[in-house]
């Protein structure tokens, strides 16, 4: 039973948010941390319960939750229609801001109208299925693996890329005859393999083989040709191959986020900043809490000159919680440098002494060296 917040809707099982019945760009463990709350609205759950019903095999620690807790929040603002309330030492609760709407009286079907919302609704779940956003054909149990898979792989750390691994190859175990599985599964070893010093053929061959299962299984799924596309990305094909596959992946899906952002990489590795920008302004069109594409957008808008556009993505890949922090700082740093906002700049490096203490240590060499009139 779908969860309501005014003219908010969550569906539990398939995890997909709804306002005023379009769907809502969320990542799951948002999605699901709203259900929670929102299933048991004006109750207070506390920080062990609801780290038990998102991350039930463990895996977490209170900053997943807190990250999860403010993208959760960050969304609700948006649409307006309901808040979350930290109680001290007690845990969360939601809270609707809107009455929910009225359930219209069930309508009387005539049995040709009923035919053909039948046909309707088979042909929506079909389309539905092949989105990756969209609810699935998955059992709520797999799919619940899966949710819990590209939550981790979005954490973009060696450990918690294998946990990815591991929930995806659940996936593949219990539900054999979906792609789902194996185009998700090849993703997250296509991204292991930049942790890889030694073994790192063999995983790229082992991604590039789970995608092509997916696409025998699917030859119509955008999900596995981006996959396919990710793997030849980092198995260093050639460019127009690499280029071939995501063109291939966004025209059967041009909603996928994810290959919109693989592709935007793709071409910022190839110094076509233009049209990485282009694919990664689009990744975050379609789902701004992608903070790994927020970092790339970043990094060509100070490429490319336009500083503060820089800073706000650069905060907004931090805000969602994006990996890649070495690389958010960085830009950070030198596009207040160019700003001429020196404290700012100083206190962006500082960051990176945690990550890269080298390289903080160069950044504030640099703006004290930049700024050297000033008494810092």
């Amino acid at each position: 039973m779908k969860v309501v917040l005014g003219r908010l809707t969550v569906d539990p099982d398939s995890l997909v948010l709804a306002l005023d019945g379009q769907p809502l760009p969320a990542a799951p463990k948002v999605a699901e941390l709203i259900a929670a709350l929102g299933e048991r609205r004006g109750d207070v759950l506390s920080k062990e319960a609801l780290m038990e019903r998102l991350w039930p095999r463990g895996y977490a620690d209170d900053s997943m939750l807190w990250q999860t807790i403010y993208l959760a929040r960050k969304l609700l603002a948006k649409t307006g229609q309901a808040t979350i309330e930290n109680l001290p030492r007690r845990g969360y609760r939601v809270v609707c801001n809107a009455p929910s709407p009225a359930v219209a009286p069930r309508p009387v079907w005539r049995p040709a109208v009923a035919a053909i919302a039948i046909i309707l609704l088979a042909s929506i779940a079909v389309f539905a299925g092949t989105h990756r956003g969209a609810p699935s054909p998955l059992p709520s149990e797999t799919l619940r693996a899966d949710s819990l898979g590209r939550y981790y792989l979005h954490q973009g750390t060696l450990a918690s890329l294998r946990h990815a691994i591991a929930e995806f190859q659940v996936v593949v175990h219990d539900a054999p005859a979906s792609a789902r599985g194996y185009a998700d599964l090849s993703e997250a070893e296509a991204l292991f393999t930049q942790n890889m010093e030694v073994g790192r053929r063999k995983m790229v061959t082992r991604a590039t083989a789970d995608a092509n299962i997916a696409l025998r299984i699917d030859p119509q799924s955008a999900t596995a040709h981006t996959a396919l596309a990710v793997a030849a990305l980092y198995d260093h094909a050639p460019a127009n191959v690499v280029d071939s596959a995501f063109t291939r992946a966004i025209a059967l899906d041009r909603e996928d986020a994810i290959a919109h952002m693989y592709y935007g990489y793709f071409f910022l590795l190839h110094g076509r900043l233009r049209a990485g920008y282009t694919q990664l302004h689009r990744a975050t069109d379609i789902d701004p809490s992608l903070g790994d594409a927020n970092v790339f957008l970043a990094a060509v808008a100070y490429r490319l000159g336009d500083l503060q556009t820089a800073v706000h993505y650069a905060r907004e890949g931090l805000g969602f919680g994006a990996p890649d922090k070495l690389d958010a700082y960085q830009t950070l740093g030198y596009a207040y440098v160019a700003l001429a906002q020196p404290q700012s700049a100083l206190h962006a490096f500082r960051q990176l002494h945690d990550y890269l203490p080298q390289a903080s240590a160069a950044g504030v060499a640099y703006v004290r060296l930049h700024f050297k009139h000033l008494i810092m």
